[in-house]
């Protein structure tokens, strides 16, 4: 004759309290791993002089990264933050390629090549959400400040340098 288990109150509030444990130890789990995964997407990021954090880690290199001569603008046109101005710069050695330069901060500035580094093609510029992309071509998504955040680019965008005085700005 087999001996059966019939469970008493005392054993279905056990298994509640274990079943309440585990459900923790899972969402506390997973917070962590999203966590992780948040700390790294910051570890690339700095403050390089903008003021902002977020800023991309300088010293990265791609073929879709441009030489030019200096060039100015007028920058008149831009009196909120948020504003931008889409360019066409000339590399050294006379192609075109397409830019922006945003007003991130009352008196920041910010010049930006619009070449995916992923194949090269233009994710636009969204002052709504302040980011660029999805890229045309594989949907990367980059944020204002050209820190390359999701889809296959492998690198910011080219950040230019930047002088400004009154309202021009000199980008080289």
């Amino acid at each position: 004759m087999k001996d059966t288990f019939t469970p008493t109150d005392s054993d279905t509030s056990n298994l509640a309290s274990r079943r309440t444990f585990l459900k923790g130890a899972a969402s506390f789990g997973l917070a962590a791993v999203a966590g992780a995964a948040f700390a790294e997407f910051l570890a690339g990021c700095t403050d390089s002089g903008l003021g902002l954090a977020g800023e991309c880690q300088e010293g990265r290199t791609s073929p879709y990264y441009k030489t030019i001569a200096s060039q100015t603008v007028d920058i008149s046109s831009l009196t909120a933050s948020g504003q931008s101005l889409d360019l066409t710069l000339t590399e050294t050695g006379g192609d075109t390629f397409p830019a922006i330069l945003i007003r991130v901060a009352a008196d920041k500035y910010l010049a930006l090549s619009q070449v995916c580094t992923h194949q090269g093609c233009k994710p636009e510029y969204s002052a709504a959400s302040q980011t660029f992309g999805p890229c045309p071509c594989h949907q990367s998504v980059y944020t204002q400040l050209g820190c390359n955040v999701s889809g296959p680019a492998p690198n910011p965008l080219q950040k230019f340098n930047l002088t400004i005085s009154g309202t021009t700005a000199t980008i080289s």
